[in-house]
């Protein structure tokens, strides 16, 4: 299963745009940076840890992205955003936001 994916990880980075291009600048199509990453966890899986370390410094490396406060780490334009889904809804819909409130429990919607 691992073998298989990981080429299919390979693959795809090198089908994805490199940038937020294709999406105006919105990071909700995955890129070659999500591609990076998960071929990072997928390393981190199977105990691979200088490839999972070659990998994720990759992402690391580049300075697109960074840590950001725990207020920020949600948000449209957070720098620690690999890729985010779109929200497809205008208004506020409890059942689609309910597990943010797992991870962002202050979020002021309540």
């Amino acid at each position: 299963m691992y073998p298989r994916l990981e080429t299919e990880l390979k693959e795809a980075w090198s089908l994805l745009q490199p940038d937020f291009r294709v999406s105006g600048g919105r990071k909700i199509r995955p890129s070659r940076d999500a591609a990076t990453g998960l071929l990072a966890r997928l390393y981190l899986y199977q105990q691979r840890w200088a490839d999972a370390e070659a990998e994720a410094s990759k992402l690391i490396d580049d300075g697109a992205f960074a840590l950001e406060p725990l207020a920020n780490t949600f948000t449209r334009d957070s720098r620690e955003t690999i890729w985010q889904l779109e929200r497809l809804s205008s208004k506020l819909e409890i059942a689609e936001m309910m597990d943010a409130f797992n991870f962002v429990p202050n979020t002021g919607f309540r």
